[in-house]
């Protein structure tokens, strides 16, 4: 009996409409916060008491109008490390249809208004791309960004990425 309610309550836990979810704020500095609306993929940054907007494109494999979980993986002085995570759109194989869509983007606040200076999609059940456990690391030493798949996104050779960033989020 404990078994079948354990079922019963993840089902119940999986479909929960997106539309109840609320709107998160992620702090990212002192003074600068990111806010996703429901249902937008128009972001609003708070950057020192100015609000700017910001897009996080996502593709067709994200549930339509899905409100964005957002997580810092790390803040420079002038920019901003990211993840946005989605639910999946149904369709495709019957595990997807409780499956993730993640971004991992780099938002830089160096210029006039925030700018997305790269985006890679980072995990996703329709497109068979999968994310190496702990598969994103900050060195802060040298300002490099690790990513490994072990699954790789369309177009992407290699498992493995390095980025070098300068402190506006600017990929060198």
């Amino acid at each position: 009996m404990n078994r079948f309610v354990a079922v019963v309550l993840g089902v119940a836990t999986l479909t929960v409409p997106t539309a109840l979810r609320a709107q998160q704020r992620l702090a990212i500095a002192p003074g600068r916060s990111l806010r996703c609306p429901s249902r937008s993929e128009h972001c609003v940054l708070r950057d020192k008491g100015r609000l700017r907007v910001v897009t996080l494109a996502r593709d067709a494999a994200v549930l339509p109008h899905d409100t964005a979980t957002l997580k810092l993986v790390v803040a420079l002085p002038a920019a901003a490390i990211l993840i946005d995570s989605y639910s999946s759109a149904p369709g495709g194989a019957m595990e997807c249809q409780a499956g993730t869509e993640s971004f991992l983007r780099v938002l830089s606040f160096a210029r006039t208004g925030p700018v997305v200076t790269y985006s890679v999609k980072l995990e996703s059940c329709v497109q068979n791309v999968e994310l190496a456990l702990d598969g994103v690391k900050w060195d802060a030493s040298v300002h490099q960004l690790g990513i490994h798949w072990l699954a790789t996104p369309a177009g992407q050779k290699s498992p493995d990425v390095t980025l070098t960033l300068d402190d506006a989020g600017h990929v060198r």
